[in-house]
């Protein structure tokens, strides 16, 4: 299910790609923040820093300037950092780079879906989900696949809050339901025979 994003977060966000784009940095910009969301997956200590408020905002600046300076943001990402110090709100980073992510997938016109499967799809397999998705959802999708042995087969589909499970686990669980509760969703079809 995709994280919801703060009204706060997004008219940060939506700030930083408008100043981007005009600037035409977007994809420097959009790379930093890409790797400020894997440098805070990755590195605890940087997110227990960012998440704790007891540091003074000259200690947080010093600790964003010399990780920007090392990892060569672009001036706007340093920027829009040192802002999110002086506002003390770079507790809420990690929700501003999600926050970033959708706003630019939303300008792009591309929605994020995640499929989870028993086994890897192939790369032709991937193609036509996402080829098909995108003639269902009328967008350009962004899909993403984790494999997850226990659904046995089928697959779990999510599109914002909709999931769809069509994994050979939901169908045994909504049977296992069934046969408990005296109900059988397939009561209305007829016998073929």
């Amino acid at each position: 299910m995709t994280r919801p994003v703060s009204p706060l977060c997004r008219r940060y966000a939506q700030s930083l790609l408008k100043t981007a784009l005009d600037n035409k940095a977007e994809s420097n910009v959009s790379k930093d923040m890409e790797d400020i969301g894997a440098m805070l997956e990755r590195d605890d200590v940087l997110s227990d820093f960012v998440d704790t408020p007891i540091y003074s905002r000259k200690d947080q600046m010093a600790v964003i300037e010399a990780i920007a300076k090392k990892a060569k943001f672009h001036k706007l990402t340093v920027n829009f950092l040192k802002t999110l110090v002086d506002n003390k709100r770079l507790s809420s980073l990690a929700n501003m780079v999600h926050a970033y992510q959708t706003v630019l997938r939303e300008h792009n016109d591309e929605i994020a879906v995640n499929v989870r499967t028993a086994y890897e799809l192939k790369k032709a397999q991937l193609d036509e989900l996402t080829k098909t998705l995108k003639t269902t959802l009328g967008k350009n999708v962004i899909l993403t696949q984790n494999v997850e042995k226990d659904l046995l087969g089928g697959m779990v589909v999510t599109v914002g809050s909709v999931m769809i499970d069509d994994s050979v686990k939901g169908k045994l669980e909504r049977l296992k339901l069934n046969l408990k509760t005296g109900t059988n969703e397939n009561a209305n079809m007829k016998e073929v025979g």
